[in-house]
């Protein structure tokens, strides 16, 4: 692009197709989450599509990843970055999320989200 220098973008050089250019990177530890959704009395909730998000995303991301939970309310987050999230939950016009999760290891995590549609809470519980 021309005057580049003065756009104030941070990046090293423009890939082309057909012109090779070499990439190099990490990849980082990741954590993978076994959900439960459940009720207020306890009871698994299916077909609900509950998503991870949070403040550091990928670039033009709003979400980290969503799933549907199956007939015994479980859904499973593969390959969660290290960092803080939180677990949301659309139920009509509404959407209801947790308080901030913190992943911090990278290891298998589970954890039991409790939905109450009457007090309009969605609170998270480790397993």
């Amino acid at each position: 692009p021309k005057d580049v220098e003065e756009s104030g973008w941070n990046f090293k050089d423009i890939v082309f197709p057909n012109h090779p250019y070499r990439l190099d990177f990490v990849m980082l530890p990741a954590a993978s989450v076994t959900i439960e959704l459940v009720d207020a009395e306890g009871k698994p909730l299916a077909d609900y599509e509950l998503c991870l998000k949070g403040d550091e995303l990928y670039p033009a991301s709003s979400v980290l990843e969503c799933e549907t939970t199956d007939a015994h309310g479980a859904a499973t987050f593969a390959d969660v970055p290290l960092k803080s999230y939180w677990f949301s939950l659309r139920a009509g016009r509404a959407e209801y999320k947790t308080e901030p999760v913190e992943f911090r290891e990278a290891k298998q995590l589970r954890y039991r989200l409790i939905y109450d549609d009457v007090a309009g809470v969605l609170k998270a519980e480790v397993r």
